[in-house]
């Protein structure tokens, strides 16, 4: 009697050495396995590539509020010495480098680059209260940094003259840093995290709105608007004369700033 074989089927294949229709066996090879493996792990560096970490936030904001810092204060730096760029220079600077950096780093972190302003975006929850003491930790790295370079390369004068400290009275300095962060911060909430307003003009509004801020606040109170920029060369410098205005004065403008808008904005 002749051994029948069984017939074929979707899933069987013909094993030529036991003269039959068998079921496949889904035991891969060894170069399979790898290949399978080297494929997993090239999603998976993709995959880190592609999204957006806190690590990347953080190192964002620690660079953007180094160049913040180092274009701006240096500016001043240079006019004190070499009286080249005149006070509409020293504003445009801080201007100019503030819609660089929106633009730059804005669609990885926000380009928040100012503690008040992260402050004020984690009460309206815009930000995490996990990932806001990492921002503030990296912008005050990013600021000092800056302090500490600009220090070293630019001779013959201190990076004591970018301190901010009060003019006069460290009251009418107060207000005048807690209304200009207070325009400040409703522009931004306006025009950068309102889905109704216009994205593509986010770090013209911005840079031109502290520019404009530095423009006729610089007399009044120095301009600061971010405690970041006022501490980092208050550290280096070790000048702390009047730095609780440049702390308290952005957090609450900026706080003010937020709850306003968030109150006469269109809510959906």
């Amino acid at each position: 009697m002749t051994k029948q074989s069984r017939a074929p089927s979707s899933v069987t294949i013909y094993d030529h050495e036991q003269g039959q229709y068998v079921a496949p066996t889904n035991r891969a090879s060894p170069q399979t396995k790898k290949n399978d493996m080297e494929d997993l792990k090239a999603t998976e560096t993709k995959n880190i590539f592609l999204e957006v970490t806190i690590y990347k936030k953080a190192a964002a904001e620690l660079m953007g509020t180094f160049i913040l810092v180092f274009a701006g204060c240096g500016g001043i730096m240079v006019e004190e010495r070499d009286k080249v760029l005149t006070h509409l220079g020293v504003a445009a600077v801080f201007g100019l480098v503030i819609m660089a950096l929106v633009y730059t780093v804005g669609h990885i972190s926000g380009a928040h680059i100012n503690p008040a302003i992260s402050l004020a975006l984690s009460s309206v929850g815009k930000l995490s209260l996990q990932e806001l003491p990492i921002y503030i930790i990296c912008q005050i790295v990013g600021a000092t940094a800056a302090a500490a370079s600009l220090n070293l390369v630019i001779t013959k004068v201190s990076i004591n003259v970018a301190v901010n400290v009060p003019v006069g009275n460290p009251w009418a300095s107060l207000v005048v840093e807690i209304i200009i962060t207070f325009i400040l911060s409703i522009v931004i909430f306006a025009i950068a995290t309102d889905p109704k307003a216009p994205s593509e003009m986010v770090g013209i509004a911005v840079g031109g709105v502290a520019a404009c801020n530095a423009l006729f606040a610089g007399p009044l109170s120095g301009c600061s608007m971010n405690p970041a920029r006022s501490l980092g060369p208050a550290l280096i410098a070790l000048n702390f004369n009047g730095l609780w205005v440049y702390v308290l004065g952005p957090v609450f403008g900026a706080l003010c700033g937020a709850w306003f808008y968030k109150g006469i904005s269109i809510q959906e």
